[in-house]
């Protein structure tokens, strides 16, 4: 019989159903990858695909914009700027990831210099994080999104 509840017992614990395992850090995550170059009125454009992942079991809500944001997103060097096409919609709104989950997106960064003199270039793309519980909360607390004081930075990114 102690066998039987053993076995049971021991089955129990390795098939039990639990989210998988992540071998990252837990928290919400930012991360940043480059795509490639293109060229349009006298300007070079960096593609940077952006993920935002909750690495936790809760559900997040967070304030992002609906089109033109740079005020959300940052790069740390001045070689490049975060590019935005105007809108005239444009307003703050919540993003909900949930559990688990990652959201996905793509920015643009623009300069003037030749592509070549960039390469080697380091920098790290931020996120201007900022939880609200809904969008009226959202827009109260778009002001502060200017400070900066609540960026989440990928990974450190260098042009080749």
């Amino acid at each position: 019989m102690s066998k039987l509840f053993l076995f049971s017992l021991l089955f129990f614990i390795c098939c039990e159903q639990k989210p998988p395992l992540k071998k990252e850090r837990m928290g919400l995550l930012f991360k940043a990858a480059l795509g490639s170059w293109h060229n349009s009125d006298g300007y070079n454009y960096l593609s940077i695909k952006t993920s935002l992942i909750n690495n936790t079991p809760d559900t997040v809500r967070y304030v992002n914009m609906y089109c033109d944001s740079d005020r959300i997103y940052v790069i740390d060097t001045k070689k490049l700027n975060i590019h935005w096409i105007e809108c005239n919609k444009n307003f703050p709104e919540i993003h909900i990831l949930f559990p688990y989950q990652i959201e996905t997106s793509g920015i643009e960064s623009r300069t003037q210099e030749d592509t070549n003199n960039l390469k080697g270039i380091k920098f790290r793309v931020g996120i201007n994080y900022i939880s609200a519980r809904n969008n009226e909360e959202a827009v109260q607390k778009f002001d502060s999104l200017g400070n900066q004081k609540h960026l989440l930075w990928s990974d450190t990114l260098e042009i080749k």
